[in-house]
């Protein structure tokens, strides 16, 4: 280069889209007073500090904060949708060992969409019926492959635990989650991950769901595309 060339000054790249807009929800927002992360005008730390993760669940996937009355329902409902048709369980019976986890619930999400299709005018009530029914089985489902792919064992899914993490941590160990120490640890895990990681959905994957298009694909493909470090609690849960 001469001396009376001027050096190419080349502007700095983004970090991970930062200040791209990606779409507008309702549902969260991210850094608007700092590090802030809120979900439906709550802060997540106050949610997970106050509330059980079928709270957090059902504010959102049905808009509210449920009552008491609300809540005991809802528990009820999540009881009731836990176990899985034997078209998704031979699916889940036929992935490896060392599957990743995440890949697993994508792929049980794909086969109970398969066995238990969607209306075709996605309409809202009954996208939220569906997502009830992920976030009761979502566990069961992660829960069987494990056990089956561990030690070739078809575990009764369906408990009558009285929370998600409850259930998850008796198909887990086999015994009653009172008497197990780490419980509320796994409410306040759930519920600091309930849009970033498992049951799964990213906020995108929620606007394409909350857009009337099918949930289960939205979900699925959320799961697909998430990092190599979404599944790393449940990896060590398991091991």
């Amino acid at each position: 280069m001469s001396s009376n060339d001027t050096p190419i000054v080349r502007a700095k790249k983004g970090v991970a889209l930062s200040g791209i807009v990606a779409g507008s929800t309702a549902l969260c927002t991210v850094g608007r007073s700092g590090n802030d992360l809120n979900y439906c005008g709550y802060d997540i730390n106050d949610l997970a500090e106050t509330c059980e993760f079928e709270e957090v669940a059902y504010l959102l996937i049905h808009g509210k904060l449920p009552n008491a009355a609300q809540l005991a329902n809802y528990k009820t409902k999540l009881k009731g949708l836990r176990g899985l048709p034997l078209p998704v369980k031979a699916v889940l019976e036929a992935l490896p060992a060392a599957a990743h986890p995440m890949d697993v619930m994508r792929t049980g999400c794909s086969a109970l969409g398969c066995a238990l299709p969607e209306k075709e005018d996605h309409n809202v009530p009954g996208a939220r019926d569906i997502a009830d029914r992920l976030v009761a089985s979502f566990g069961s489902m992660l829960l069987y492959w494990y056990h089956y792919s561990t030690n070739g064992r078809r575990i009764e899914v369906e408990t009558d635990d009285d929370s998600v993490g409850g259930h998850f941590l008796h198909l887990l160990n086999g015994k009653n989650p009172a008497r197990i120490l780490c419980a509320p640890c796994i409410r306040h895990s759930f519920c600091m991950r309930s849009m970033s990681s498992t049951p799964p959905p990213s906020p995108a994957a929620w606007l394409r769901a909350r857009a009337r298009t099918c949930i289960r694909r939205s979900l699925a493909a959320s799961a697909r595309c998430a990092g190599p470090n979404t599944a790393a609690p449940m990896k060590s849960a398991l091991k």
